[in-house]
């Protein structure tokens, strides 16, 4: 018995792959205790999974070490030589701190130099201004209709003896498109002119991206600028049966006016009146509080607004003054002024009523803290005179309670009454209505939020304008957020600290957190800083960086007496001198000493690398060029691509995409030549450089003699600084960022293990594909690394979705059996290899979608998937994902009884960010499912999120406490999410091939000589093809072949590729490098055809488009475009409007008052987030279980950029303006440029 019981434990102890036979295997199992009470897992065919995840894992690291060339990278940087440095965050924030002061300072000097020659055109034409304006909608006489001018400046609302202007002497369109010139980041340049002694409207002078536009995002910056305080307006509007349809029209423009106007810092409110109140149903504490006029808060009260109708009761007139000044009593302060907007017709019940209404204001005032200013806005139809109305509201602004015989409270001060007749009265009633308040004239610069312009997010910095210590306008510039933040945007820490920028009063500008402002495609929502840093004790930091000028804080998170061991976050800021801006930078330090990257020696010959812009190479090049897939690439050296972080001005690199030959060769001559001049790369840049380069000659080894080489797309690597490499060498779009890729960041989550993104469509042509990435550390002299050390480089392995199946079905060749489905799932849950993923019928989907019995039954395993929260603030959402517990040690199974015609095994597969999932089915139809919305992203239940519960990755909408401000759940201390992910786009130069192009391609294909699927399987450029055209009937003799001819398994399908979609003409790059052209006969024969068949062709259509045009003009819908729901309707009515057209002006303007107005939670039926990262926490699997996940419209290289529809987009329907306006264009943008 004791030799039997040695001999079992000597069984136990062995290594699992010592032995061969399954029966010892299941000794093994059966002698170890369940994990955590498990149920004991049975081999398959076999073989036990947890083997089989062994297997895998080591498959994945041999590439990993041989094909990706992790090892020999590792080597490389351990033989560089990396010295300490000490961390100086003080010193680094305060150059900050100091480049952005004197950015700040450039563009103030731009902006007093405009503000003084305004001031100057009213001294010398009194009320009049000095323009060479035009109508923005009739072309300038050196650009096309909508497009900008950096000489011309246009009119909105009116023409130039409208508004008053003069054309003669130095006028502000010269001055303008000087101020341009010499700063040509300025994004556009404004003035809106107040109200003149005779009471005319405001005038804008807007420098635009495009001119045939109705701006209306200047209206709250305006008396932002001119107000020293923020102001309390609560609106009282009256809906009750007296009113006439046209009367609740103009009551609903006139309060969504009024609410449009305000400044973020002021607080607003809005009552509705008719027989009782009624307030905004998600906003019951307006009872009791003003909320901050903040973007949302606009949205719901306008939608509010929007939502009146005409009440079958008539108005309570006391009732409704008692409720406003009972809330005033509540939310204003002893100092504070509240305006009090009374808007109504008027029409009172009795004679008596009066008397009433006026007994009820004195007797809340009595016991008023503050003052309350009281102005009226009379409703009236044109031609319809109501004196008895009118006179009740001329008393209520004017407070004659003498008429009454009333006392006069002290603390009811007269307001203003309007007259408001028609849409055209609107704009001047606000102004009259604002100016009630009698506030001082504030004379600092102002800073606005970011806004979102319909290109991208913009500050605005204004100044009044004064002539006679009387404001006559405000004055500004947008600049783009990009511009101000972009130190921070690209701040390199290395991993161990980053950088932040907030406002004065704690608001983010800009954090790691968020995606860069140039990405940005809506109205931000910006929060309160300490929604980004969770770390407890992070209010006491908060407070003092808003109250100490600069200064540092640190937070101890970890203490021990190792101090190695000790874990800190570091705080250090500075507040700027002449902006309402504080810098900060955070460091987490782990107690590791902080090393950078010596001088790295750099060969002058630079034979291994190219600039990535191969259409930029003399002719005749250096290297061979040739086709990889529908790139331009190089087999003879890698290529190089430098990102915007590596240069000491990001943003400067960014807006000049059209990098010209010699300056593309000036970064070379600086990484290569020592006498090469530095034409403004950083410090760091050079000697990444020289370390990554290293690895090309490997690189090139493996992918042209590796037996798995034609499996591989590419192979790069990038480093924290930017620096990004690749082979074979080819082309990067002008703004990628390496960095901020998912295969970057989830590798530097999982450090040192092989981490698989989700599979994406690759841009350069070669399919659904998945990267494979891996974490290098800095150099050790011993070779030792822990995950704890810092990351020196990312490198990344580019390979096709059937090669990753093709790697499972071959470690476990049973995976192909009927009922049997075999799969691998990432840490998310997302699908890596699926038999639907290679048979055309979808990518990129959920465990939840794929398998619901599996997901049901996973989530009730403690220690195995978790439901996790997360805050998206860049989209507004609240976004809940799984999380899959990566270092699992044992084998899980079903552990639910009852529908079991689905059991399962998973197992993590070592020293990766993959799980294994084996599947045996043997039910056609399953019952269960996990609740997927079908239409939009939206969760099912928003309220309730139990562990248990199946659901697909989902999101709902970010509440948000709209009387404070705050979100609503921010005690919970829910994290920040990562950056949205930014869509991937082809190089617009050099990277995409038409199929047409002669050029060799770089490895010939002979796809349609393989015979065999598992030989077809994974390679580059072939497919096998499966399915018919119709997507459903399989093929009777599936075959393989070119990938174009059989997209995603489906033969004919079009590829995302097409020449329609990504322009069809030959790139000028790749017709330099055409192979031996056609004889001249030939040539010319075939010249003479085309000419002929271009000739019929243009012949057919011009008669379809006749017929086309025709069609789209009797289309309803085409009347009007959706764009002029956004714009608004002159002020001013022309002499022959009839009142049909006024009302049908009225009408349509209720849809128009928020161009800007973004919801706090956005819906889109048909919307799913790029593809193109490894998680988007579900965007994109909110669909039927259908397999339907691959929509061509969504494909990144359709995409290019997120793209809204501006609000500002010109429109053929003549629209009210809130002011007469003229715009002054200076510079040409469109969507992808300033």
């Amino acid at each position: 018995m004791w030799v039997c019981g040695l001999f079992v434990g000597l069984l136990l102890m062995a290594p699992a792959h010592s032995f061969g036979n399954s029966s010892i295997k299941l000794i093994r199992a059966e002698m170890k205790r369940p994990w955590n009470n498990e149920v004991v897992v049975e081999p398959i065919r076999g073989v036990y999974l947890e083997d089989l995840a062994g297997k895998i894992g080591s498959n994945l690291r041999q590439i990993s070490n041989q094909e990706m060339g992790v090892t020999v990278m590792q080597e490389i940087y351990d033989a560089l030589q990396f010295g300490p440095t000490s961390r100086d965050d003080t010193n680094k924030v305060v150059e900050m701190a100091e480049r952005l002061q004197m950015k700040v300072r450039r563009y103030m000097a731009v902006l007093n130099r405009s503000k003084a020659t305004i001031e100057e055109m009213f001294w010398r034409h009194t009320s009049k201004l000095s323009s060479t304006s035009f109508p923005c909608c009739t072309p300038e006489p050196d650009a096309g209709a909508g497009q900008g001018s950096r000489s011309f400046s246009c009119l909105i609302g009116g023409s130039a003896d409208q508004l008053g202007l003069v054309d003669h002497g130095s006028n502000l369109t010269d001055v303008f498109s000087a101020n341009i010139k010499s700063h040509p980041t300025i994004k556009s340049q404004f003035f809106v002119s107040s109200a003149d002694l005779k009471g005319r409207s405001f005038t804008r002078v807007l420098d635009q991206s495009a001119p045939c536009v109705q701006d209306t995002r200047h209206r709250d910056v305006f008396f932002d600028t001119i107000e020293a305080h923020s102001k309390k307006v609560l609106i009282l509007i009256d809906h009750g049966n007296s009113l006439s349809q046209n009367q609740l029209s103009l009551a609903k423009i006139l309060s969504k006016r009024i609410i449009s106007t305000l400044a973020p810092t002021d607080q607003v409110g809005v009552m509705a009146l008719a027989d009782g109140i009624t307030l905004p149903s998600n906003l019951k504490c307006l009872s009791s509080s003003l909320p901050l006029a903040i973007q949302h808060v606009k949205t719901l009260f306008s939608r509010f607004v929007d939502s009146l109708e005409k009440s079958k009761t008539s108005t309570n007139h006391s009732l409704g003054f008692q409720s406003a000044l009972q809330t005033i009593r509540k939310v204003a302060n002893v100092e504070d002024t509240v305006l009090l907007v009374y808007i109504s017709r008027g029409l009172l019940s009795s004679l008596e009523e009066a008397k009433v209404v006026f007994e009820t204001i004195a007797n809340n005032a009595q016991i008023m803290p503050s003052k309350v200013v009281l102005s009226t806005a009379a409703l009236v139809d044109d031609g319809k005179p109501l004196m008895i109305e009118k006179q009740f509201m001329q008393d209520l602004a004017a407070q004659n309670y003498h008429n009454y015989n009333l006392t006069a409270p002290r603390r009811v001060i007269p307001g203003l009454l309007q007259i408001v007749n028609s849409s055209t009265s609107i704009s001047l009633a606000v102004s009259q209505l604002f100016n009630s308040m009698k506030d001082s004239v504030k004379h600092e610069p102002s800073f606005s939020l970011p806004t979102w312009d319909g290109q991208g997010l913009v500050v605005s910095i204004t100044q009044p304008c004064l002539h006679l210590n009387e404001v006559v306008g405000v004055v500004g510039l947008d600049l783009q957020l990009s511009d101000l933040v972009e130190d921070v945007t690209y701040f390199n820490g290395y991993g161990s600290s980053y950088a932040f920028i907030i406002t004065k009063n704690g608001l983010v500008l800009m954090h790691p957190s968020l995606p860069r402002p140039s990405f940005a495609f809506d109205q931000p929502l910006v929060v309160d800083i300490d929604n980004f840093e969770t770390i407890p004790d992070f209010q006491v930091v908060r407070r003092k960086m808003l109250s100490h000028k600069n200064g540092s804080f640190t937070v101890i998170l970890r203490k021990n007496s190792r101090n190695y061991d000790k874990e800190q976050v570091h705080y250090c800021w500075r507040q700027l001198d002449e902006a309402p801006y504080i810098l900060v930078i955070a460091s987490h330090d782990k107690g590791k000493p902080l090393r950078t990257l010596q001088r790295v020696a750099i060969p002058s010959s630079r034979p291994s690398l190219v600039y990535h812009r191969l259409d930029l190479l003399p002719t005749p090049p250096k290297v061979n060029i040739c086709r990889h897939q529908r790139q331009l690439a190089t087999l003879d050296s890698g290529s190089i691509f430098l990102s915007a972080a590596c240069f000491q001005s990001p943003f400067e690199y960014l807006i000049h995409e059209d990098i010209p030959m010699q300056l593309a060769k000036s970064y070379m001559d600086f990484l290569f030549n020592k006498q090469g001049a530095n034409p403004g790369l950083k410090s760091s840049v050079k000697n990444d450089v020289g370390a990554l380069m290293q690895i090309i000659d490997h690189w090139k080894n493996e992918m042209q003699e590796s037996t798995v080489g034609k499996y591989i797309v590419r192979s790069f690597a990038a480093t924290p600084s930017g620096v990004f490499q690749m082979y074979p060498g080819s082309g990067l779009d002008h703004d990628y960022d390496p960095t901020r890729r998912p295969w970057y960041i989830r590798a530097l989550k999982f450090p040192g293990k092989v981490v698989l993104s989700t599979p994406y469509l690759d841009v350069g042509g070669a399919g659904y594909i998945v990267t494979l990435s891996h974490t290098v550390y800095e150099g050790q002299s011993a070779a030792l690394h822990s995950p704890s050390d810092t990351v020196a480089a990312v490198l990344g392995l580019d390979v096709t979705v059937g090669f990753v199946y093709k790697l499972l079905i071959q470690a476990a060749p049973f995976c192909q059996e009927p009922g049997v489905k075999c799969l691998l799932i990432d840490d998310e849950g997302y699908v890596l290899a699926h038999p639907s993923l290679i048979d055309g019928r979808g990518i990129r989907q959920h465990l939840t979608h794929k398998e619901p019995l599996v997901a049901n039954d996973m989530l009730n395993h403690q220690g195995l998937a978790s439901k996790v929260l997360c805050s998206s603030f860049a989209d507004q959402t609240l976004q809940r994902y799984f999380r899959f517990n990566t270092s699992l040690s044992t084998v899980l199974t079903n552990l639910v009884h009852g529908e079991q015609c689905a059991k399962y095994q998973i197992a993590a597969v070592p020293g990766t960010n993959v799980f294994v999932v084996v599947v045996n089915a043997t039910c056609d139809v399953v019952t269960t499912f996990c609740p997927c919305s079908v239409t939009d992203r939206l969760c099912l239940n928003c309220n309730r999120m139990e562990q248990t519960d199946c659901e697909c990755p989902c999101e709902c909408p970010l509440e948000i406490d709209y009387c404070t401000g705050e979100l609503a759940n921010k005690d919970e201390h829910i994290p920040s999410c990562p950056p949205v992910l930014e869509a991937l786009k082809p190089a617009q130069h050099s990277a995409i091939v038409p199929e047409e192009s002669t050029l060799e391609p770089c490895f010939p294909r002979d796809c349609e000589y393989i015979n065999a699927y598992s030989d077809c399987l994974g390679v580059v450029g072939c497919e096998w093809c499966v399915l018919d055209s119709d997507e459903e009937t399989p093929l009777r003799s599936p075959f393989c072949t070119f990938q174009e001819k059989c997209f995603n398994g489906i033969l004919g399908s079009r590829t995302p590729y097409s020449n329609t979609i990504l322009g069809g003409q030959l790139s000028e790059a790749s017709s330099k490098y055409k192979t031996t052209p056609i004889g001249p006969v030939a040539g010319g024969f075939i010249g003479i055809i085309l000419t002929v068949g271009m000739a019929i062709y243009c012949y057919k259509m011009a008669s379809q488009r006749q017929h086309i045009h025709a069609y789209m003009s009797s289309v309803p819908e085409t009347a009007v475009r959706m764009s002029t729901l956004d714009n608004e309707v002159d002020d001013e009515d022309s002499p022959s409007q009839t009142d049909t057209n006024a009302q049908q002006q009225q009408q349509q303007i209720l849809l128009e008052e928020l161009p800007s107005a973004i919801s706090p939670y956005r819906v889109s039926t048909n919307y799913r987030r790029p593809p193109g990262g490894d998680s988007d926490h579900g965007y994109s699997t909110m669909t039927p279980h259908d397999d339907s996940e691959h929509t061509p419209c969504a494909e990144p290289l359709l995409l290019a950029k997120p793209v809204r529809t501006s609000s500002n987009s010109s429109s053929p329907v003549t629209t009210e303006l809130p002011m007469n306006q003229f715009l002054a264009p200076v510079t040409v943008h469109m969507v992808d440029t300033l």
